[in-house]
């Protein structure tokens, strides 16, 4: 009724002012045609106040509705809880009191500022109030409500929550990884290691064991570590926490830090923040030189922009908007700086550690496992802030019986500009300072430069005392690639300084039907010789299986005068997932100066581990005799928890999940995506290790083959995991099938018409208990009989390759 009377009082003013034009007239003292905002005499009704019930939006979402009092010129909620109501609804305002004062008594419409149609006409839609207010639309009984962005706080991504604690029980991860080499005139050579890692929750017990063919076995690692918050706490045997210029002995002791590895959105605290106001729900990507970095759709009100997937650097990024509801497009140009060498904003980092360090060298009869070696008192302290988005520094101290020293650090980001000052002196008049100054397109300038007094170069924790000089260029120019670097460099007995000098230049000469071909053009200079190579990659790859690559070349030493001509083909194949294991197999013939080689290589790896199996033979010559290398490699993984023991997987990892699928058939196979992403394989009747890295929530679950046809728990699971961490995560698997049958009652006669409901649909049995219905094995169907009790069926254990299943009688109890 109201759309109808607004009609018409539109059609009635229409026909009213067309009328006044024809009789248009003027008098010599007043003026006949005169223009009101009241209705014509008889038509007063269609201008007085009316209370109907309307829609209220804010950001495009419907947030519920109320009773309002309006006039073409005014709208009022009719509720005085109203106005409470609606700030109750809408997240992060800053003064609910203003917000609710403004929305109270008799409001403007703002009926000008409706759209015709989606962002027409150009502004419409938008509205910009000193505190709160909104745009009513009388067809369409709907009202729109805007808040001052200043009354707003910011929403978008958080950066002060922290991981959800870890449930894990009592697990154990033991990586092993092995090589051995060879040749025909000589032993065989090993190495052997060990990273085990026993953890219960966010505590963990780490070990790092070396062992090889010299029987020399050392303990890289042997320490004790927890995670609370931002905080992390180590005691053992552990790496020193380094600085430029400084050695790295071990540590016997404890080590007290700052720690943001379990901290949520940690790449996005890293960068200073990008925030726009949305008076809509909009798009906004982001872009650097012309190239996408991010994109994502945010809601109304001063949003905080994910920056999470940007790159570190410092650079300027365009800003794209979109407007969800109008389609308009706007766009922002905002500087962006990322370094994750510095605290977030607004946060002060620090690092305490203490305890003997074991300072010997290899001459002294240094043993990492001898802890009688560790008797030297140490303690080593420091902190750092970042006090802008672009700028901040670091201050360590290091004390110990015989030296201290005082280090800090300078950071600074400018567009396409990086600066990193590092400096440091101690008690024995020993100095020193390292730079780097990075710029746009790939230059790089370094000068580092350490000093330390002849007699006290063996008692100090400084490197031994050099200078270095040296600039690098790596940049592009479209399809051209260009390295440059040099270098000079002077030792403690060195006169004078040496100098280095290379160049290189890359580009593509052929791209088509799979076959790849670069030419590279270097040049490379020091104190010894000259030299200068050209050479011509290619590479074709064949579908699936094959690919060959290999390359020519020619170089000339300017030292002997000679020229050599050199080059290698190789031929690869893999099996493309032909098997459930990746198998891959190569070999080639090459010629390098005057020695000629032929090798032959396999890869192997499945759930349980990775094998490596290589020979080269080194054909003779005039002054090289013949010589045949060989040698192997394995890695694997144990992991242990309360249920059992798991072997797996090639890829080495310090957390992960078991994860364990029952039922039949067995052997058909999933997918195990954890967030979204494949991260491995399973099987029904497998119990298999999926490695996953630490200090991350996932959300896991199973995505079956195509021929797999089961019935399985398709809701994800969610896990937390800290090093050490693993989850055993089990689902139950049933074969869905067809199955066609009748259902009978016990004393034999037919369950007639009845309503049937499976674990997987619907469906019904005829006048003769016939039915038709998709189940899994070991379900079971509820018969349910119109004036009379419901009964079950229990549905039997089938193969996986009976689809259709035919069942002369299934009895319903």
């Amino acid at each position: 009724m109201t759309v109808l009377r607004n009609q018409a009082l539109k059609l009635f003013i229409s026909i009213y002012i067309v009328c006044l034009c024809n009789s248009f007239a003027w008098s010599k003292d007043k003026v006949i045609f005169q223009i009101s905002d009241e209705a014509p005499p008889g038509f007063e009704d269609l201008t007085a106040p009316q209370t109907t019930e309307i829609d209220i939006f804010y950001g495009s979402q419907n947030i519920g509705g109320a009773f309002v009092t309006y006039t073409p010129n005014s709208i009022e909620f009719v509720n005085p809880e109203t106005p409470k109501a609606i700030t109750d609804v809408i997240p992060d305002i800053l003064d609910k009191n203003a917000v609710i004062s403004a929305l109270t008594g008799p409001l403007e419409p703002h009926s000008a500022l409706i759209c015709i149609k989606p962002g027409r006409p150009k502004g419409c839609g938008i509205l910009e109030p000193e505190v709160t207010g909104l745009i009513f639309d009388a067809d369409r009984f709907r009202a729109d409500i805007f808040i001052n962005k200043n009354l707003l706080a910011l929403a978008g991504v958080k950066t002060s929550a922290y991981l959800p604690a870890a449930t894990a029980e009592y697990s154990t991860i033991l990586g092993f990884n092995g090589t051995l080499n060879g040749t025909d005139a000589a032993n065989s050579v090993y190495n052997l290691s060990l990273l085990g890692i026993t953890a219960y929750r966010h505590w963990r017990l780490q070990t790092v064991v070396n062992t090889n063919s010299e029987e020399h076995t050392s303990f890289d690692g042997l320490f004790a570590e927890a995670d609370w918050l931002n905080h992390q706490a180590s005691f053992g045997l552990l790496q020193f926490e380094t600085m430029p210029l400084l050695k790295r002995p071990k540590l016997l002791g404890s080590k007290f830090s700052t720690s943001t590895r379990s901290r949520l959105n940690l790449e996005q605290v890293y960068g200073n923040a990008l925030t726009l106001f949305l008076p809509r729900r909009s798009k906004v990507q982001i872009y650097r030189d012309h190239r996408l970095l991010s994109g994502k759709i945010y809601d109304i009100g001063n949003q905080a922009l994910d920056t999470s997937d940007l790159p570190n650097g410092s650079y300027q990024v365009e800003l794209i908007i979109e407007d969800i509801q109008s389609g308009e497009v706007r766009k922002e140009t905002r500087f962006f700086a990322k370094s994750t060498e510095l605290p977030p904003l607004g946060e002060t980092f620090y690092h305490l550690q203490a305890g003997f360090l074991n300072n010997k060298n290899q001459s002294q009869g240094n043993d990492t496992s001898n802890l009688s070696n560790y008797d030297m008192p140490f303690l080593h302290g420091g902190f750092s802030q970042r006090l802008r988005p672009d700028f901040g520094y670091e201050i360590n101290f290091i004390s110990n019986r015989e030296e201290q020293i005082v280090a800090g650090k300078l950071l600074w980001m400018g567009y396409n500009k990086h600066l990193n000052l590092s400096v440091l002196t101690n008690n024995r008049s020993a100095y020193g300072f390292s730079g780097n100054f990075s710029l746009k397109r790939g230059v790089n300038i370094n000068v580092i430069h350490l000093n330390i007094p002849t007699e006290t170069v063996h008692q100090t924790l400084l490197s031994d005392p050099f200078s270095q000089f040296d600039i690098s260029l790596n940049t592009s120019f479209e399809q051209v690639r260009v390295y440059g670097q040099i270098r000079w460099r002077k030792e403690k007995h060195d006169d004078n300084f040496n100098h280095e000098f290379s160049a290189a230049i890359k580009f593509p000469i052929l791209r088509k039907n799979r076959w790849y071909v670069d030419f590279e053009l270097e040049y490379n200079e020091d104190v010894t010789d000259r030299l200068v190579m050209a050479r011509m990659r290619f590479q074709h790859q064949q579908k699936k299986h094959w690919r060959i690559s290999g390359y020519a070349s020619s170089k000339h030493e300017n030292k002997t005068g000679k020229t050599y001509s050199n080059g290698s083909m190789n031929l690869n194949w893999n099996d493309e997932r032909r098997w459930k294991a990746d198998v891959s197999l190569s070999g080639g013939l090459s010629h390098i100066q005057d020695k000629t080689s032929v090798h032959l290589q396999s890869d192997y790896k499945d759930v349980y581990g990775w094998n490596k199996i290589f020979v080269e033979h080194n054909m003779s010559s005039d002054e090289i005799p013949s010589k045949t290398l060989y040698g192997l490699g394995f890695r694997s993984t144990l992991v242990f928890d309360k249920k059992g023991v798991v072997i797996g997987s090639h890829k080495t990892s310090i957390s992960g999940i078991i994860v364990e699928i029952k039922g039949t058939p067995a052997g058909a196979m999933f997918d195990v995506e954890a967030n979204n992403f494949p991260h491995g394989e399973a099987a029904i009747g497998q119990t298999v290790f999926i490695p996953l890295s630490p200090y991350q929530s996932y959300s896991v679950r199973l995505v079956p083959h195509p021929e797999t046809y089961v019935s399985y728990d398709t809701s994800p699971k969610e896990i937390t995991l800290y090093p050490g961490n693993t989850e055993r995560l089990v689902w139950q698997a049933s074969p869905i099938f067809i199955l066609i049958g009748k259902a009978v009652f016990p004393n034999g006669e037919p369950v007639t018409n009845a309503y049937l409901k499976g674990n997987l649909e619907r469906s019904s049995t005829n006048a003769d208990g016939i039915f038709q219905l998709e189940v899994s094995a070991g379900s079971q169907v509820y018969a349910s009989i119109e004036g009379e009790k419901s009964c079950i069926m229990h549905i039997p254990t089938v193969g996986v390759r009976e689809n259709i299943v035919t069942l002369d009688k299934l009895v319903c109890e």
